[in-house]
């Protein structure tokens, strides 16, 4: 949806988070991956009960067709946070209890050991788990290293859980 910025930035109005999810609403034979670091506003936010009933209204304002919104969460979008260190992965938490049709992590940049993100890949209670993970170095002529025995443990975890994973790159400075 947005490249490099977060789409639940506290700065970024209701109203316009109304107007994204009213066109990603709009736009089903697209698939949107949403991913941010403040997992508690977008789930405070797809959370809401009302929520259908005003991506309707936002879609009449716009002289849009209107078509009847009834399922949610949107089947076309994927929800997702980034988790750097281990110091960022309660970020999981508040994923894994917001609706969404797919729940995905990005470990990227891969700062640190996670150890055990096992309590995230099969549902626990009536929570449900990821859906799939994203593994990856940092980028950029600051870049900071990334070990890739790191990446390896997760990515064993992952296939221990039948949770797919995607290793999208070493980085600038892989070690082992």
């Amino acid at each position: 949806v947005n490249s490099m910025s977060d789409l639940f930035h506290e700065a970024v109005r209701e109203t316009l988070l109304d107007a994204m999810f009213t066109v990603m609403a709009g736009a089903p034979h697209h698939t949107f991956q949403i991913l941010t670091k403040r997992p508690e506003r977008m789930q405070a936010y797809c959370s809401q009960r009302p929520l259908l009933g005003r991506l309707q209204e936002c879609r009449m304002r716009a002289g849009l067709r209107v078509h009847p919104l009834h399922v949610w969460p949107l089947p076309n979008v994927w929800l997702g946070v980034s988790v750097e260190t281990k110091a960022t992965l309660p970020r999981l938490n508040a994923l894994c209890a917001t609706p969404a049709t797919l729940r995905f992590a990005s470990f990227e940049p891969l700062l640190e050991d996670l150890k055990d993100i096992t309590p995230w890949l099969a549902p626990v209670l009536e929570l449900p788990a990821l859906d799939w993970c994203i593994i990856g170095g940092e980028s950029g002529p600051k870049a900071r290293p990334c070990n890739l025995e790191w990446a390896r443990h997760l990515i064993r975890q992952c296939r221990g859980a039948n949770v797919p994973v995607w290793m999208k790159q070493v980085g600038e400075r892989p070690c082992i």
